[in-house]
């Protein structure tokens, strides 16, 4: 399937959602729920420094019992976000899926 991700995009919608490395894990998570997403991008300056999704609040606040008033998302996110291109084919990107154990991938 070499469709290029970016057709999928024109149905789904490319509207990204973030937070800052200082944002609370309760901030967070609010604006997940407000958005109806699994995850948001961890902006600093403009500057994509992390992602913080669904996997990280379950293990890595909840399963540490971390308050999540008092956390920040610096401290639980994951740092070295994979990304994509428009261009990406849909083929190329589920096989990083698979590869790399992600369940997102901003483009």
């Amino acid at each position: 399937m070499n469709t290029p991700i970016s057709a999928i995009l024109e149905r789904k919608g490319s509207q990204v959602f973030s937070v800052s490395p200082e944002a609370t894990i309760a901030d967070a998570v609010a604006e997940m729920n407000r958005n109806r997403v699994g995850s948001v991008l961890v902006l600093d300056s403009g500057r994509l420094v992390g992602i913080f999704t669904e996997r990280d609040v379950l293990r890595r606040v909840v399963g540490a019992n971390l308050d999540p008033k008092r956390a920040f998302v610096a401290d639980v996110m994951s740092a070295g976000v994979i990304t994509i291109t428009r261009e990406t084919s849909v083929e190329d990107t589920m096989k990083l899926f698979t590869e790399k154990r992600c369940r997102h991938l901003p483009v």
